[in-house]
């Protein structure tokens, strides 16, 4: 027997490989014992609950005072749930009547296709989901081959996984001593007997619900928001109700899932810094022209800066603008969403690569042009030149008198080391990725919180519609003008569906005057992010 212990922390898998072989056990009864220690509310779906599941609950119960739980408990004939299970379930309820919340859906089909989900809360905001084809809390024997997959998630699968067991709660069955009554069925080839009985137990268990005066077991119906896909259980007097609510699951904002959404499209992208070639002028070190490079006398200093160039002034100052592009790129292909803070939609990086591989390719070919393609032969022709310079500035200071030898084989080979660098090297320092998000737990949040989806949503509405207006929307790229639009469009933006309409550019001034109406407006950031999406969609506003 291994001595090897595993308790694992998510993101995992089980049974793992060490678990199959023999090599290691589990720490506790079921692998992801640790987080029902760490939650604060856990809520989901399960099947073939058995006694021994059921007492798992009630130690976890037990030993986690202010853990609240909710669960759907599958039930399908022959299953393993039976009676006395469902007795001992409804007994435990009882015991902890403001912590646990049973309901049972009965199925008219035979086991196959069933999982268990269940989604693990804190109010650190940690969510984490455990999937698994086990039944009965993963305390039944399955297969090895059956992957239960443990993860933690965030906010979006949190808010679409809350839909989804709310309406099922909305449109299961709560356990009672009414609806515990489940037909003792074995798993065999079946008889219409049993198939009555069942078909009896499933019927009667649905008109317990309809007939109950009881408020608390009776969800008249449930409201599916067409748009957003949220659900809504509206008991008997009106009354929204809410499962996952009640145990301190958060109403989340549709606003705010959709603009996290948006994020996902996109990545914030700047420039390495460390990967640039260095300036094609060289510094050169005021001491070595015999000058303090700072002195301060009182509130008084001056500072003294000395640098040479190899190349005419022409080819200097076009091979700058060059190595400057970067800065300009990005402001047409990207979203600005701060300072130096430049969000691409991942559609739009190929092409921003494209532009910048071919500014690079233009300046190999201007430099290999100017120096006729030798470097060292080019430096040659330049040496007496850059000699005769130096010594002028030299004697500033230093009447009659010149540079060694020494520092100006070292200009020479600073000189020679950065065109040979330029050559080699990238124009434009490489690119770094780094993936971003927006995350709000309610409506009620911070107004500050919206600023950055209003700046990003803003840059969104105009791109199009400057596009139609400016004249110099695209100058200096080399890029299709729809493939450009298409790769930027991350709001399926009305305006490009109608891009050539006649009509399109009178209506481009007019949105982005509506749009300057909006950003002035007295109304909060949220507010003001959603007439923007309107304004985007096409809606009336």
């Amino acid at each position: 027997m291994s001595n090897v212990i595993v308790d694992p922390i998510p993101p995992f898998i089980w049974p793992e490989p060490r678990i199959i072989t023999g090599q290691a056990s589990y720490a506790h009864p079921v692998p992801f014992y640790s987080l029902f220690e760490c939650a604060e509310s856990f809520f989901g779906i399960i099947y073939d609950l058995d006694h021994a599941g059921i007492n798992l609950l009630g130690n976890i119960l037990r030993e986690k005072e202010n853990l609240k739980c909710t669960l759907i408990v599958v039930l399908y004939p022959a299953c393993a749930t039976n009676e006395k299970d469902l007795n001992q379930l409804l007994l435990l309820e009882s015991v902890f009547i403001d912590r646990l919340d049973i309901h049972i859906l009965p199925q008219n089909i035979s086991r196959g296709g069933f999982s268990s989900v269940l989604c693990f809360f804190s109010s650190a905001d940690k969510v984490v989901f455990l999937n698994s084809p086990a039944p009965n809390f993963g305390l039944t024997n399955t297969t090895h081959v059956q992957a239960s997959f443990v993860f933690e998630s965030d906010q979006k699968l949190l808010s679409v996984w809350k839909n989804w067991f709310d309406f099922h709660y909305a449109n299961s069955v709560p356990l009672s001593k009414k609806t515990i009554n489940i037909p003792h069925l074995v798993p065999a080839k079946g008889s219409p007997e049993a198939a009555e009985m069942w078909s009896k137990y499933v019927e009667d268990c649905w008109k317990t619900q309809i007939d109950s005066m009881d408020s608390d077991l009776k969800n008249d119906h449930t409201i599916v928001d067409e748009k957003t896909g949220e659900v809504t259980a509206v008991d008997s007097d009106g009354k929204i109700t809410s499962p996952t609510e009640k145990i301190g699951i958060p109403c989340f904002d549709p606003l705010a899932d959709q603009i996290s959404r948006l994020f996902e499209k996109g990545l914030l992208v700047s420039f390495d810094k460390t990967t640039r070639i260095k300036p094609f002028d060289a510094p050169i070190k005021a001491e070595w022209f015999g000058v303090e490079s700072l002195r301060k006398e009182g509130s008084i200093s001056r500072e003294v800066k000395y640098r040479i160039s190899v190349l005419d002034g022409n080819t200097l100052r076009a091979l700058n603008n060059k190595k400057q592009a970067g800065s300009r790129l990005l402001e047409k292909l990207s979203y600005s969403i701060g300072e130096g803070m430049h969000w691409v939609p991942i559609k739009a990086i190929p092409l921003l690569q494209r532009e910048m591989e071919r500014i690079t390719d233009e300046g190999h070919s201007q430099i290999f042009k100017s120096i006729n393609g030798d470097v060292k032969n080019f430096i040659q022709t330049q040496v007496k030149r850059i000699i005769d310079d130096a010594n002028r500035m030299y004697q500033e200071f230093h009447p009659y008198d010149s540079l060694s030898e020494d520092i100006i084989q070292k200009i020479l080979e600073d000189l020679e080391d950065r065109l040979e660098g330029a050559l080699k090297g990238k124009f434009l320092p490489d690119l770094q990725y780094l993936k971003i998000g927006f995350q709000i737990r309610n409506i009620a949040e911070s107004n500050s919180s919206w600023s950055q989806p209003l700046l990003l949503l803003k840059k969104i509405a105009e791109f199009p519609r400057k596009s139609l207006t400016d004249s110099y929307f695209f100058q200096g790229l080399r890029i299709k003008h729809d493939d450009l639009i298409d790769a930027m469009n991350v709001c399926n933006d009305s305006i490009i569906t109608d891009y050539k309409e006649m009509d399109v550019e009178e209506r481009a001034y007019a949105e982005l005057a509506q749009l300057n109406e909006i950003i002035k407006s007295e109304s909060d950031n949220r507010t003001k992010c959603e007439n923007i999406l309107r304004l985007i969609s096409g809606d009336e506003m």
